[in-house]
């Protein structure tokens, strides 16, 4: 009876052993590998690529995405398409491959655009005389710069060998007049520009209309302001405030008017003196050992104005105040007389 009950054991473990045989001979296995691949893109877009080895058919899928797409599929390699990438954010899908057994998962990245260019040079201002202008540009994209037809006769640009800038060319001015271009560079879907202006300082001469505000939302208009060159060689400019004699005195300088704060402008109700002061970008009052820059622009309409602006390199301002003091010294200050904030003036 033993000996029979030994036999069936026997017997047993040996069926269980040969079915365990039989199901691993049967379990699927993979021999899927990723080999290499390319699928860091840059903005401009373009083909990627996955090196794969598989003894079986390889199919693939991306994740919820519009800019890339598979554009092939083959034994050993899985290739993809990138649409340019025009935002300033880099973007990421996932590609999963799989041979039906086992998947892999990549991420496809693209990084965003690129637009490097001196916003401090929007406004450049030249004499008559010939000269050149060199600016640094360059992106994810070629820079296509884009010269008015009016204006090629005496405005040109080439490129630097290194793709990081160029130079723009400026023939003589013998036309007795202010003359300007803005100049459009494109790159991708942005867009720079620059205003060229050629031009002597006196031609800034003469009276002009304007307006101001004083709060950056309510215009008021200027009339009849005078524009003046002195004996001495310095400029005075007069009638900010109609029909007061409230006077600023400054120099030309890097083809501009320029005027220190701290001046004295004149008396007001026979109490006050007037002096300036001028605002910078971060709100900061300067009443001493800062400047304030007038220049020629081009207008929204095409005409030619003249700015208070920020454009004089290490004095950026937003606005200039006529503060009242209550001595001549202009060391108490009572108060602001007049605050003129995108102050234009034009023809």
């Amino acid at each position: 009876m033993k000996k029979i009950y030994l036999n069936i054991v026997s017997i047993v473990l040996c069926m269980t052993m040969i079915t365990g045989c039989d199901n691993e001979e049967n379990i699927p296995t993979s021999d899927l590998q990723i080999l290499a691949s390319e699928i860091n893109m840059d903005a401009t877009g373009g083909k990627g690529y996955v090196e794969i080895s598989s003894s079986k058919t390889i199919s693939a899928r991306l994740t919820d995405t519009d800019w890339c797409s598979i554009e092939d599929i083959t034994d050993n390699k899985i290739t993809l398409n990138t649409q340019p990438n025009y935002g300033y954010s880099g973007r990421s899908s996932q590609l999963i491959i799989t041979d039906g057994i086992k998947e892999e998962k990549l991420t496809v990245m693209q990084s965003g655009a690129v637009f490097v260019f001196e916003d401090n040079k929007w406004i450049q201002r030249v004499t008559n005389d010939a000269t050149t202008l060199h600016v640094k540009q360059y992106g994810s994209f070629p820079c296509i710069v884009n010269i008015p037809e009016e204006a090629r006769n005496w405005l040109s640009y080439k490129e630097d060998d290194n793709g990081k800038g160029g130079t723009f060319t400026i023939t003589p001015n013998t036309s007795n007049s202010i003359r300007a271009a803005k100049v459009t560079v494109t790159n991708g879907n942005r867009n720079f520009e620059y205003q060229i202006l050629q031009y002597e300082v006196d031609d800034m001469l003469g009276t002009w209309n304007g307006q101001y505000t004083e709060d950056f939302q309510t215009y008021y208009s200027l009339k009849n302001v005078t524009i003046t060159k002195e004996e001495n060689g310095t400029y005075s400019v007069a009638n900010l405030v109609n029909n007061q004699p409230y006077i600023l005195r400054g120099e030309a300088e890097n083809n501009a008017l320029i005027f220190e704060a701290g001046q004295y402008l004149g008396k007001m109700y026979d109490m006050f003196y007037l002096g300036l002061a001028i605002q910078d970008t971060w709100g900061e009052m300067h009443e001493f050992d800062y400047k304030l820059g007038l220049g020629p622009v081009i207008l929204a309409d095409g005409t030619i104005g003249l700015m208070f602006d920020d454009t004089i390199g290490e004095y950026p301002s937003i606005a200039f105040y006529f503060i009242a003091y209550i001595d001549e010294f202009l060391d108490e200050a009572y108060g602001a007389a007049y605050i003129f904030a995108n102050c234009l003036l034009y023809k």
